[in-house]
């Protein structure tokens, strides 16, 4: 097969399946099944699958999920495929698990659902005890569809080279080693905002507004908008607080002084490191990830309830 035949046969079969899944998950007919790596019961992991059967559907699991089977059950499945080639990802496990998955896709064409496994779970609100009807929502088209703003960032090393990354909740840039303030200078596009003296800067999307940004005093700002949000780690002055910024605009970082050394961290799941020569830029991604809701699936109602503001 020529190189250009095989391009236009995976290029047409990813823009079939991402039709496929749009219009209609009645024809969702490859679904990837992933866990954490360790489900505490994992019970709910062989009802899903039951369930996934029942439909008829062409189930693939990753490796965690494998690991959560006994052997003689995992060889009935067959091993993931490319997360952008399949219909749908489901997701059993805590937000950290869907977060994982998400550093692996590139094209976001695969829409997610997520059943929580973990913890809070804002990313995946469907308790493992409603698996069964969870499921025959999602396949009888009883089910919206949710799509996140992504950022995207870029690091410019002094040699030249470059590196690349998205984050579906946030970046944080965090000391290392000894804990001391440190100086992030700020621009807005070419405008100088200010120069953070804090342990340490967040910069998250609305989806990620729940997650670190929370824990650090920032705001909550409802998921479906498309904006930045700014957060020091532990300012040295009060009037340094959070900042949100349009979607539009190009935040840019450097640590101010060249022997000076701190970590970026991705959603949680992979890191970089930065220093004074260094500079970070981020942007907002061209595109979004999308999950799939139930219909009786409520923002407000779920940050009532994770958040214990009571009635």
């Amino acid at each position: 097969m020529t190189f250009e035949k095989e391009f236009l046969l995976r290029y047409n079969r990813k823009a079939f399946s991402w039709i496929r899944s749009y219009l209609s998950p009645t024809l969702m007919q490859h679904i990837t099944v992933s866990t954490r790596t360790v489900l505490q019961n994992p019970e709910y992991l062989q009802m899903l699958l039951q369930e996934l059967k029942k439909w008829n559907k062409e189930i693939y699991l990753s490796p965690n999920a494998v690991g959560n089977l006994p052997p003689e059950e995992a060889k009935k499945y067959k091993k993931m495929k490319n997360l952008e080639e399949t219909d749908l990802l489901i997701v059993l496990g805590g937000d950290g698990t869907i977060l994982s998955k998400i550093q692996k896709l590139q094209q976001f064409s695969t829409p997610i659902f997520g059943i929580n496994g973990g913890h809070i779970g804002f990313l995946s609100s469907v308790v493992p005890e409603n698996i069964p009807t969870a499921i025959a929502s999602i396949f009888t088209e009883k089910y919206r569809r949710d799509e996140r703003m992504l950022l995207s960032g870029k690091i410019t090393r002094i040699t030249g080279e470059i590196e690349t990354f998205h984050a579906l909740n946030e970046c944080t840039l965090h000391h290392t080693g000894v804990a001391r303030l440190r100086e992030i200078d700020t621009h807005i596009n070419e405008e100088h905002l200010t120069t953070y003296r804090a342990d340490g800067l967040i910069i998250a999307t609305p989806t990620g507004s729940t997650a670190y940004n929370i824990s650090a005093g920032g705001p909550i700002v409802v998921p479906n908008l498309d904006a930045f949000i700014l957060t020091p780690l532990a300012p040295s002055g009060f009037a340094q607080r959070s900042i949100i910024i349009p979607p539009e605009k190009k935040i840019t970082l450097q640590i101010c002084g060249k022997s000076s050394e701190m970590r970026l961290s991705i959603d949680g799941q992979t890191s970089f490191e930065i220093s004074g020569d260094d500079i970070l830029e981020i942007t907002k991604h061209p595109k979004k990830a999308t999950f799939l809701r139930l219909l009786e699936e409520n923002f407000y109602a779920s940050l009532r309830e994770k958040l214990g503001w009571g009635l």
